[in-house]
C-alpha cells in the first residue's frame, strides 16, 4: 500500500510540475505576443514618419529646384536683354539737360 501512495505522490508531483511548466510557457507566449504587437506598431509608426519626412524633403528639393531654375532663367533673360540693347545701339541714354 505504501508503494501505491508513493507512486501516486510522485505522479502528482510530476503532474504539478508539468502544469507549472505549461502555465509558465503560456505566460511567456502572451508576453512575447504583446512585445511583437508593440514592435509592429513601432515599425508602422516609423514607416509612416519616414514616408512623411521623405515627402517633405522631396517637396523642399522640388521648391529649391524650381526657384533656382526661375532665378537662372530671369538672370539669363536680363543678360540677353542687355546684350541686345548694346548690339542694337538702342541703349537707354541719359538726357542731358
Amino acid at each position: 500500500m505504501e508503494t501505491m501512495y508513493f507512486t501516486f505522490g510522485v505522479l502528482t508531483m510530476i503532474a504539478l510540475i508539468a502544469i507549472g511548466v505549461i502555465v509558465y510557457g503560456i505566460v511567456r507566449v502572451f508576453k512575447a505576443e504583446k512585445e511583437i504587437n508593440r514592435i509592429r506598431e513601432d515599425i508602422k509608426w516609423n514607416y509612416t514618419e519616414m514616408n512623411d519626412r521623405f515627402k517633405d524633403y522631396h517637396q523642399r528639393v522640388e521648391n529649391v529646384y524650381v526657384n533656382s531654375k526661375d532665378m537662372s532663367n530671369a538672370y539669363t533673360d536680363m543678360r540677353i536683354d542687355k546684350l541686345e540693347d548694346k548690339l542694337s545701339g538702342n541703349s537707354k541714354k541719359l538726357i542731358k539737360g
